[in-house]
């Protein structure tokens, strides 16, 4: 892209040359702000391509992520989940123009759940091979604490853990990636937990007693 950019500047900067030496240099000297203002949101506008589902990361050309601790966090409506019943997701912060957005299961790295019909000046897209399986920008616009996603999770037997996992731009030149929110539990799996401790109390008791019989 930025070759082509060049390339055009270059041809401009010849014929304007051969009409007005003084004109060309203002001409060319304005053409070049003009591009390097442009340049900087022009990356993915409108939203993450599929190839970054899974990295999470925007591949821009010459940016690196930001090694900073990041100020943005992702808050959840819930601290637990159960199919069928949504949640409502915030990332908070700065205001920001990009994001990639997925909720995952914990220690993988694919998105789990879908996302409801997203907020203004964001969509969803398919990773994975499914459907509003993530979310990401749909232009440039800032993005705010009130700005709120929808997930909608799996209908599942797993017993599983989740974090929401998202990719935060300010913009271009600045990005933050592996933003995670707490975890979060699936309800389902909540009896399970608690039967568990007491059971194996229990099972020693028993082999304690038969033990010092």
């Amino acid at each position: 892209m930025y070759k082509a950019m060049l390339r055009v500047l270059h041809l401009t900067q010849r014929r304007l040359h051969r009409r007005a030496p003084d004109m060309a240099l203002s001409r060319i000297a304005i053409l070049a702000l003009a591009l390097l203002q442009w340049a900087p949101s022009v990356a993915y506008p409108t939203g993450a391509p599929e190839s970054a589902c899974e990295s999470m990361a925007p591949k821009h050309k010459n940016v690196s992520p930001q090694t900073s601790a990041s100020p943005y966090s992702i808050t959840a409506s819930n601290s637990s989940f159960k199919a069928d019943q949504k949640v409502q997701v915030t990332i908070t912060g700065e205001p920001y123009q990009g994001l990639l957005l997925q909720a995952r299961e914990m220690s993988k790295s694919t998105a789990v759940g879908t996302w409801e019909a997203p907020p203004n000046n964001t969509k969803p897209i398919k990773c994975f091979n499914v459907m509003n399986s993530s979310i990401t920008h749909s232009n440039t616009y800032l993005k705010t604490n009130e700005t709120v996603y929808t997930w909608i999770p799996p209908s599942s037997n797993k017993c599983i853990k989740i974090q929401f996992v998202a990719t935060v731009a300010k913009n271009k030149a600045t990005y933050w990636l592996n933003v995670r929110s707490p975890q979060l539990y699936d309800e389902t799996c909540s009896s399970c937990v608690k039967i568990i401790p007491g059971f194996t109390l229990l099972l020693f008791t028993m082999m304690w007693s038969i033990i010092s019989q």
